[in-house]
């Protein structure tokens, strides 16, 4: 679990969060954490708010962020795509007063909860909003993990469900799934929910219930013609 995650999860939250990368599991998993520890079940119709910088202005996100909660303690406020902050350019052309988000980051509200969604590599760090968000959000980084670090998160996992896979499985998975986090992780949570009562994941399930990448498929389409298995690899040319 990231640290950012343990901080909201024991209640700790900031007033404004940045998450930056490409990675859906970690972006999917913190907008999740935030709203289960910000708002109660009944709040979030009312105190959630889900926007896309490219579709509207700043000033609506500050707006949001302004408004005082309806039936609760806090509002969460999720600004999607802030182009403004990265070296491209914007498809629907769309005007931001940036100011306005400025003087918000200088003395954010105490009722609310703004977290800005990049899904980029890096923002452009020469803009002067680019370094006054990142001084005062707290930043979750949603990258690719290298492979001791893919490992980890498919172990907290099943250690967090109480699921025994050998080292070789997990290898396997990591392989199938081509070392990409949110891929390795649904084809888990399958795997997990294949194994409910047994608590044990092998090396078998893997290899039957893990869907191939195209990648994955061509190597295993070459190896059946390699060995002659012309039934095996007509088969994978059908899938």
């Amino acid at each position: 679990m990231l640290p950012e995650w343990k901080q909201i999860c024991s209640k700790k939250i900031s007033p404004v969060y940045l998450i930056i990368g490409t990675e859906d599991y970690i972006i999917n998993e913190t907008k999740q954490l935030l709203i289960d520890n910000i708002l109660d079940g009944e709040e979030v119709e009312f105190n959630y708010a889900n926007l896309d910088l490219e579709e509207m202005p700043i000033e609506v996100v500050v707006q949001e962020a302004e408004s005082m909660p309806f039936f609760g303690d806090k509002r969460l406020v999720m600004a999607n795509n802030p182009i403004f902050l990265t070296s491209e350019k914007s498809k629907n052309k769309v005007e931001h007063n940036t100011a306005k988000l400025e003087a918000y980051l200088n003395e954010p509200v105490d009722y609310s909860v703004l977290c800005f969604v990049a899904r980029v590599e890096k923002l452009d760090e020469r803009k002067k909003l680019t370094k006054l968000l990142k001084k005062t959000a707290t930043i979750i980084e949603a990258k690719r993990p290298n492979e001791n670090e893919l490992k980890k998160w498919i172990e907290a996992k099943l250690h967090e469900n109480n699921i025994q896979m050998s080292q070789t499985a997990i290898n396997r998975l990591m392989e199938l799934t081509s070392g990409q986090l949110t891929t390795a992780m649904n084809e888990l949570q399958k795997l997990m929910l294949y194994s409910f009562e047994t608590k044990e994941i092998t090396i078998q399930d893997v290899e039957s219930l893990v869907v191939r990448s195209l990648e994955q498929n061509i190597f295993l389409l070459l190896d059946k013609m390699i060995a002659m298995d012309i039934g095996g690899a007509l088969r994978i040319y059908y899938d």
